[in-house]
């Protein structure tokens, strides 16, 4: 079901990669938008350097989560699928992590999501202690 998706994003497979327990933290803001001026020079720089480089890290985590959505109906997956395409930084893909894991753990099970959702950790930063919550 997913394979058009994958087709979009790269042609290469990617690799899973088991990772520690730590905390994982959404990325820092402000960090992913150009709004100075120099946004279409610096838009070329890094297409010109993804073509040197290789794949840029948001469309392989963005394969990842629809990897990460195989072996789900169609019909459960809703439009989540296309929010998933459309997420266009890291912190778009943070704010879908609870779709996903709430679907996985739905149609699959608790085990399994909090498996899948682990890989998915490994694209964000992680911190060696947990930050508080408020309330918590």
């Amino acid at each position: 079901m997913f394979e058009q998706f994958r087709q979009r994003f790269t042609a290469r497979g990617s690799k899973r990669r088991a990772g520690r327990a730590s905390a994982v933290v959404p990325p820092a803001p402000g960090r992913e938008h150009d709004d100075d001026g120099f946004g279409l020079r610096r838009w070329l720089a890094r297409a010109w350097a993804a073509q040197r480089c290789g794949p840029d890290p948001v469309a392989l985590a963005r394969l990842e989560f629809l990897e990460a959505l195989d072996g789900l109906p169609a019909s459960a997956c809703g439009d989540l699928p296309r929010r998933l395409e459309q997420a266009r930084t890291l912190s778009d893909l943070w704010h879908l992590r609870p779709g996903v894991h709430g679907l996985l753990a739905r149609h699959l099970d608790q085990a399994e999501a909090e498996c899948r959702l682990a890989e998915l950790n490994r694209h964000f930063p992680s911190s060696s202690t947990p930050r508080s919550r408020p309330g918590a």
